[in-house]
């Protein structure tokens, strides 16, 4: 029996707790925009702000920084060789084993050719890159 009551009292004090730390405060956070000091590739204004529109609604951060400035409303992307070659290495299951290959063999030019398709494909879409 004084384990039920201990059991009891944990859990009335549980449920106090929990009611007065009022859990939905703690859920909310507000996004702030995160300024990037570069040129717009389009404008040359220097109004440039991360993209979460995607972010927002599907809860999942884009994997290239994507950024949209705030005069002239294009959209672009900031990508270094440092980081194009993290996110190669740490997400090798997207690629064939003869793309492996490649990347084993000659890192410097499967590197400059991943870069090219995605200069290619982003372009195509009107983003351009910023330098």
């Amino acid at each position: 029996m004084l384990i039920q009551a201990e059991n009891g009292m944990v859990r009335e004090v549980s449920e106090k707790f929990i009611r007065e730390l009022n859990p939905l405060e703690l859920v909310r956070v507000d996004y702030k925009d995160i300024k990037f000091d570069r040129e717009c590739p389009k404008c040359g204004k220097k109004e440039l702000r991360r993209y979460v529109d995607e972010f927002r609604s599907s809860g999942a951060p884009p994997v290239m920084p994507m950024y949209i400035c705030m005069g002239c409303k294009a959209q672009s992307y900031y990508l270094t060789d440092a980081y194009l070659e993290y996110l190669v290495e740490n997400n090798k299951g997207l690629f064939t084993e003869q793309e492996l290959k490649e990347l084993s063999s000659d890192k410097k030019a499967f590197m400059e050719e991943l870069k090219g398709y995605i200069i290619r494909i982003l372009s195509s879409k009107k983003i351009e890159r910023i330098k």
